[in-house]
């Protein structure tokens, strides 16, 4: 799955995250950059975050084998899924253990 300007409100989560170039963690959530005008400055705020919350700036950021509970997801961008395999199921399932991601980050 590949896509841009992404937001995620998270209960929990567990599995891998890959991360290439200067990573910030805990940027506030308002100040996360994404996107650039048309003069090649960055845009304020361009995914509307709330003050305060918790944001990761990367280069580059790959999600593997990621389990958990998601409360909301926001993609205003580009997304594609060529091998996105999604079930949903009420009440509380147990789900096995994501194993671990091959690749280099940076590369699809």
């Amino acid at each position: 799955m590949r896509t841009k300007n992404t937001v995620l409100d998270l209960r929990n989560a567990i599995g891998v995250l890959d991360m290439d170039g200067v990573v910030d963690l805990n940027t506030n959530g308002a100040e996360v950059k994404t996107d650039k005008d048309a003069g090649g400055a960055y845009v304020v705020n361009p995914l509307d975050g709330p003050q305060h919350r918790f944001g990761i700036q990367a280069r580059y950021a790959k999600f593997d084998r990621i389990v958990g509970t998601a409360q909301d997801f926001r993609i205003p961008g580009l997304l594609t899924t060529p091998k996105l395999k999604l079930s949903v199921r009420p009440g509380t399932v147990a789900c096995p253990t994501p194993t671990p991601p091959t690749g280099t980050p940076g590369t699809p």
